[in-house]
């Protein structure tokens, strides 16, 4: 989980951008089964 910001967004990211906080319920990993 990433809660990156910029990338490809026109301009910097500035004040506004911060803080800023992702609320994650629930979270399911799965293997490969070729792994």
């Amino acid at each position: 989980l990433n809660l990156a910001i910029g990338g490809d967004w026109p301009g910097e990211p500035d004040n506004s951008s911060f803080p800023h906080e992702m609320k994650v319920d629930f979270v399911r990993v799965y293997k490969s089964i070729n792994e």
